[in-house]
């Protein structure tokens, strides 16, 4: 969600006509054209970016800085290992990972046909992967790439496995995603061999124990990359609100195989 103020209360501080906010509470003011809301209940935009841009800013964007940032310590020149690497959250990865002198592993599902799948690559490299794999692939390179300290798992099930197996000494996976719907048949090796950990995050939750100032940093540092354009968005698509319903088909979940990655849908409330 993201609003254009179109007028201010006298006594606001901070904000001015023109700016780009977007809601602190989750959901707040969806299916409205226009919101009326008191100065403490937004983030403001600092950085100049389209405003379908700051839409998503505080979520994909921001789950995949946390997700860097609050688990293991990584320095320039690491490398961690992401499963679902096509999501919006997993472009992102790739970007600030790069951003952060990181190396990113990024598996990702092959395609229906063999042209297809190197077109997922593709597009996974343009976005800065440094290594754009399907999972036979990476299992074919795994000595020759692992092991990694942080692996990102959004899946869940079987794919899980190879990213616990590929974990270094005291590695952590980070599950934020359940994608497969089945239940992660995890070796036993890793827990007792290797003293890995198992980590979850939800960005709703984490935000609720986090102050309005730490969440205005995040937006901050966010809105800046992409303003130098250090990020650019995942594949995204303008829909205007009297086409809401194609924009409903378009974000409905399906167990299919891929043929191509899936766009966002942003809706435009005019």
């Amino acid at each position: 969600l993201s609003y254009q103020i179109i007028a201010c209360g006298k006594n606001v501080d901070g904000f001015s006509v023109g700016d780009t906010v977007i809601p602190l509470e989750l959901a707040s003011g969806t299916w409205q054209t226009y919101w009326c809301g008191k100065a403490d209940s937004f983030l403001k935009i600092k950085h100049p970016i389209p405003i379908s841009y700051a839409a998503t800013l505080a979520i994909n964007p921001s789950t995949a800085l946390h997700l860097l940032n609050n688990f293991v310590e990584l320095q320039k020149g690491d490398t961690l290992i992401q499963n679902g690497a096509t999501s919006a959250v997993g472009i992102y990865v790739i970007q600030i990972a790069k951003i952060l002198g990181l190396n990113t592993v990024n598996l990702f599902r092959e395609r229906d046909t063999p042209e297809a799948t190197e077109e997922t690559r593709n597009l996974l490299k343009s976005y800065g992967g440094t290594w754009c794999l399907t999972e036979s692939e990476y299992m074919e390179r795994a000595k020759e790439i692992g092991p990694f300290k942080l692996a990102l798992n959004c899946l869940g099930g079987k794919p899980a496995s190879t990213l616990v197996k590929n974990l270094s000494h005291s590695g952590t996976m980070v599950t934020y995603g359940g994608m497969t719907r089945n239940p992660m048949p995890l070796p036993v090796g890793p827990f007792i061999f290797k003293d890995i950990s198992l980590r979850g995050f939800w960005l709703s939750n984490f935000n609720l124990h986090q102050s309005t100032s730490k969440r205005q940093l995040t937006i901050d540092q966010l809105s800046k990359w992409f303003s130098e354009d250090l990020i650019r968005p995942s594949p995204f698509e303008e829909i205007p609100f009297k086409e809401w319903r194609k924009a409903l088909h378009m974000s409905l979940f399906s167990d299919s195989a891929p043929t191509s990655i899936r766009k966002k849908s942003v809706l435009i409330m005019e």
